[in-house]
């Protein structure tokens, strides 16, 4: 182990470890030996122990020892690391007294959940906990407690709360003792019922009853007297009044009079106005600008189709204003025709109109004069066809209509272009129906009024009865039932 050296002076090494050496001090105006201590370091080296340096003289007690702090000295301690952290957080729910509160840590009190608030078992004198229930709500008793209400929400049912409570003054005998700024305490009857007096009422009556004193003992007898008031007048016609000695006493019209209320303000130009309008059957004189009506009103295309026997119904009409009505006869078909027959109208046209879909409602026709426009079928269902033939077989000259449909033919064309005489056969199918002479180079065109009825779903066919160079047949009808 090196040893330390002090100005000059080594201390020899000796079995027990360092002696101590011995040095000069020259701050001071003497020279004056000193003992100098160095201290292990426990890594090989020593500090020294110095009177300018910063090292100190480490100390440390076994277990065994201990330090007497006399009331004569302070024994200082100084904190560090987590031990004062925690010491600063104690520290911080303290707050001065007086001073305004700039946010920080709090502490919480706790207490013991008791829902029943059960007795306590400790004796008068005793500290205890303080109480709370399930909420978490603290336990008191009087200054406020019970249940608080929120305003505008819902009662409970029952309510729970603190109980007004009224001093029971059945006679309510006068003013209380209590001056100007003390508190008094809410009188109540016998039924619990509070009492309660509307100052600005009272001094009300008060000033009516001092306004209309004066007409008592003048209206003994007002029959018929009572004329005019601000709205209108007040007329007896017959009975009597009683007399009106103060704001206590009834108006009674008996049983042989009419109290009657006229009023010529508003509400009576109203009435008169409601009045103009009802008019006696069989007398009223009508007046151009003047008669009074009143308006039918209807209501546009109703969604409810119909209303229940006997029920009141509104007439109904159309969106441009135009009311539903319903033209029937009143006799039945089959019945002895009696009263006046309803006329029919209908448009004149020149040419015909657009035409409409099938089921839809049409208008009737009838020409400039007057005369109904019919024909035999519509235009949509007329027929016709020509065909030709140079033997005896059946040639189709219009098709079979289909099922439940016939041909009817109400012209035929015949030209025979041979040399030769025939005749024709007009035939339904394969039956023959007409025949008509076709001499040669000839021909003739045949009418038919009443159309020829052909069978149904059946074609309408002819045949030469001789070859020919070339027999024309042509037709013209119309498709029926």
């Amino acid at each position: 182990m090196a040893q330390p050296t002090f100005d000059g002076v080594t201390a020899d090494a000796g079995t027990g470890g360092s002696d101590f050496v011995t040095d000069t001090i020259t701050a001071i105006s003497q020279e004056l030996p000193f003992t100098g201590v160095a201290y292990s370091t426990g890594n090989g080296s020593f500090d020294a122990v110095t009177d300018s340096g910063t090292e100190g003289l480490p100390v440390r007690l076994d277990n065994s020892q201990t330090i007497a702090v006399t009331n004569a000295g302070t024994f200082l301690t100084q904190i560090n690391g987590p031990a004062l952290t925690a010491l600063q957080i104690i520290d911080n729910p303290v707050f001065v007294e007086d001073v305004a509160f700039s946010g920080g840590s709090v502490m919480m009190s706790g207490a013991i959940r008791d829902d029943t608030l059960s007795g306590l078992t400790p004796a008068e004198g005793d500290a205890v906990p303080l109480r709370v229930g399930s909420t978490g709500a603290l336990h008191v008793t009087g200054g406020g407690g019970g249940t608080e209400y929120t305003e505008d929400v819902g009662a409970a049912s029952p309510p729970v709360g603190t109980a007004l409570i009224l001093v029971r003054e059945d006679a309510r005998a006068g003013g209380l003792t209590s001056t100007d700024g003390d508190n008094v305490a809410l009188r109540g009857n016998d039924f619990g019922e509070a009492y309660v007096i509307d100052t600005d009422a009272v001094a009300l009556l008060t000033t009516i009853d001092a306004d209309t004193s004066t007409i008592a003992g003048d209206t003994t007898s007002i029959d018929g007297k009572i004329t005019a008031c601000d709205t209108g007048a007040v007329v007896v016609a017959s009975g009597t009044i009683t007399a009106v000695t103060d704001i206590t006493n009834t108006v009674t019209v008996d049983g042989t009079g009419t109290f009657l209320v006229q009023d010529n303000g508003a509400v009576a130009t109203s009435l008169a106005l409601i009045d103009d309008i009802v008019h006696i059957d069989d007398t009223a004189t009508h007046s151009t600008g003047s008669t009074k009506g009143a308006l039918i009103m209807a209501a546009a295309t109703p969604t409810d189709g119909s209303v229940g026997a006997n029920d009141i119904g509104a007439i109904a009409m159309s969106l441009d204003r135009r009311m539903h009505t319903e033209a029937v006869g009143d006799i039945a078909h089959g019945s002895t025709d009696i009263g006046f027959p309803v006329k029919i109208g209908g448009r004149a046209r020149k040419e015909d109109s657009a035409a409409v879909g099938a089921e839809d409602r049409v208008d009737a026709y009838f020409d400039a004069s007057g005369r109904f426009v019919v024909t035999r079928s519509p235009v949509e269902e007329l027929l016709d066809g020509t065909a030709s033939a140079t033997d005896t077989s059946d040639t189709a000259v219009i098709a079979a209509q289909g099922s439940g449909f016939r041909v009817y033919v109400t012209a035929i064309i015949i030209s025979n272009e041979s040399s030769t005489d025939a005749a024709v056969l007009i035939k339904s199918a394969t039956t023959s129906r007409l025949r008509y002479p076709a001499p040669a180079t000839g021909g003739a065109t045949h009418n038919l009024d009443p159309p020829l009825r052909l069978g149904d779903n059946e074609a309408f066919n002819f045949a030469s009865s001789a070859s020919v160079t070339t027999m024309h047949v042509s037709a013209v009808g119309f498709k029926g039932r």
